[in-house]
């Protein structure tokens, strides 16, 4: 199906940029002109790969130094901002942390470019009890600058990606804006979307996984104190010893993945370990964006960092098509 809308071609400008996956999502819509991107000069991997799969965009650098009066007009601001201090597994100081608190030096350049569309993406912890506040501090403010905002919180299961990834998502119109929708497409099995790309190794771990009555099962902290696994079955096996970890299986799809690899597919007691071009795929990269990233001869760890602080680009899609059609109707 085709998707390209032409009547719309905006200008995009990335910040917190990594390597693209906006710009990725938008060019599956319509034609559009990458007008620059934001993102630490030391982050690069990321520029490489950004490079590779964009060609060169100018890159504003680190946003806190950025004057925005030198930044060129744009219709659609992407703010990706860290998860660091939102998340559970970092130092949960919120959007007051050193990182996540970058969000507010997107105000500059909201303020004095007044891009038409903005696209806030963050962890779904960015709306639990702990952070609402400052989030909803935010859609205020935002509410104050002309802006009305719709947000949603979605899986990447509903885009038809296997991955269990749970993300927050706001998209803010200057003017009138619309509500987001989820859509509901059912994804193949994890095994299924990703076996053409070769496992890396197998392992056993018999401290996780064992057999008993012909059943083979997880150890996880459940009442019974284990979990039956079947084969294609996704196990996570990180602190394989810990008598506290849930959810570490994952029936037909991937659990979220993380910017190091502690995940594989099951089968007959055996572990194939996913690797990084496992784990962008499940972040929406066709095999063209594969084939380019190859090229950079990227070890399996810097693989798995730039998919683990990436956006499923099957999402963007989504949204990026809502935003289109928002558009041609209003104009």
């Amino acid at each position: 199906m085709e998707l390209k809308q032409a009547e719309f071609k905006p200008r995009l400008f990335e910040a917190f940029a990594g390597y693209g996956s906006q710009a990725l999502a938008l060019g599956e819509v319509t034609d559009f002109i990458n007008v620059g991107i934001s993102e630490l000069e030391s982050n690069n991997i990321a520029l490489k790969t950004h490079e590779v799969l964009h060609g060169k965009v100018h890159n504003y650098g680190d946003i806190k130094k950025i004057n925005p009066n030198s930044l060129p007009d744009m219709d659609i601001f992407t703010y990706s901002f860290p998860c660091q201090d939102l998340s559970r597994n970092g130092k949960q100081e919120g959007l007051k942390g050193s990182r996540s608190g970058l969000l507010y030096e997107c105000e500059k350049i909201i303020e004095t470019k007044k891009p038409k569309y903005l696209l806030l993406e963050n962890v779904s912890d960015l709306v639990n009890k702990k952070n609402i506040e400052g989030f909803n501090n935010w859609l205020d403010y935002l509410s104050k600058q002309g802006y009305q905002t719709s947000w949603i919180k979605s899986k990447a299961l509903s885009y038809g990606i296997p991955q269990n990834r749970e993300r927050v998502f706001a998209v803010s119109v200057l003017g009138e804006g619309f509500k987001l929708k989820i859509p509901n497409i059912e994804p193949p099995h994890v095994y299924d979307y990703i076996k053409d790309i070769k496992f890396r190794k197998k392992f056993k771990l018999e401290s996780l996984i064992f057999k008993e009555d012909n059943q083979w099962n997880v150890r996880q902290a459940v009442v019974k104190g284990y979990s039956p696994i079947n084969n294609l079955d996704i196990v996570n096996y990180a602190f394989p010893d810990s008598l506290t970890r849930r959810g570490r299986i994952g029936k037909g799809y991937a659990q979220t993945l993380l910017t190091s690899n502690t995940q594989g597919i099951f089968y007959n007691g055996w572990i194939y370990d996913l690797t990084g071009y496992h784990a962008l795929k499940l972040m929406g990269l066709n095999k063209e964006e594969l084939s380019k990233i190859h090229s950079l001869k990227l070890s399996d760890n810097q693989l798995h960092f730039l998919a683990g602080n990436s956006i499923v680009k099957h999402v963007l899609i989504d949204i990026f098509k809502q935003i289109a059609e928002h558009e041609n109707k209003v104009n």
